[in-house]
């Protein structure tokens, strides 16, 4: 800073004690911090001031934008297709529950809120598409070896139990001849064998059969925990056009 600038600048503050419009600002904000974590405090202690009750009573929209820091007409373009609880005069009123869920955005990507959905949630349109993807996926999982038809897995399984019964069926001679066994340590041998061979066959070919694997169209849709109750609506499949019907 030359000499001319240094005479034009304002004075420079002295350093010393705050004055007392700044004392009192920085007790009012110490005031407010302590009100905050002590409002932190109760509401995880399940004392907080707003009671569950305030929430089940229809509001206004002019609430709402306040509760959510919105504009106002922000909101009501997002409620336009929200059905109100009841319109008094020209104004319309709003069940929380319901309003909120035009109001908030979900703060997670496309796939991760897909998977928050059922088949209910679904326009029509949205609920083909899905099946038809759905279909793609199985038969590309077939055909890239990633899942096995019933059957082949099946046959699969008989004969890896044909294999350990073929090399289990001379264990016993073979024992006898090497290891100089006595008729009763044979017989030991051998009922121990055949008890083998029948849990190897009701494991790998018994068991399967009793169980079912379900098609993948009967699964949860997007990987929710539940589906809901009923049959999936799923379209009919038409071979002619290699798509799922309207």
């Amino acid at each position: 800073m030359d000499e001319f600038e240094s005479l034009v600048a304002e004075p420079r503050r002295k350093r010393g004690r705050p004055s007392n419009a700044e004392l009192a600002a920085r007790r009012e904000s110490a005031t407010s911090e302590l009100n905050h974590q002590a409002e932190l405090r109760k509401a995880a202690q399940g004392h907080q001031s707003l009671g569950l009750d305030q929430f089940g009573d229809p509001v206004p929209q002019n609430f709402l934008a306040r509760l959510m820091r919105m504009d106002p007409q922000t909101v009501n373009q997002r409620l336009a297709k929200c059905r109100p609880a009841a319109i008094v005069g020209t104004r319309k009123v709003y069940y929380f529950h319901e309003a909120i869920h035009y109001l908030v955005k979900p703060k997670m990507t496309a796939e991760e809120f897909a998977r928050t959905l059922n088949k209910a949630d679904l326009p029509p349109e949205i609920n083909k598409s899905f099946w038809d993807s759905q279909r793609s996926r199985v038969k590309y999982k077939i055909e890239a070896q990633e899942a096995w038809e019933t059957e082949d897995v099946m046959q699969a399984l008989g004969e890896v139990s044909m294999i350990f019964n073929d090399s289990l069926v001379s264990v016993v001679e073979e024992m006898r001849d090497r290891a100089k066994l006595t008729d009763e340590q044979t017989e030991i041998l051998s009922a121990a064998i055949d008890e083998f061979r029948s849990e190897v066959r009701e494991k790998l070919i018994d068991l399967p059969k009793q169980k079912f694997t379900g098609s993948m169209f009967a699964k949860p849709m997007f990987g929710i925990a539940e589906q809901p109750d009923g049959d999936p609506d799923i379209p009919a499949w038409d071979e002619d056009d290699g798509d799922f019907d309207d």
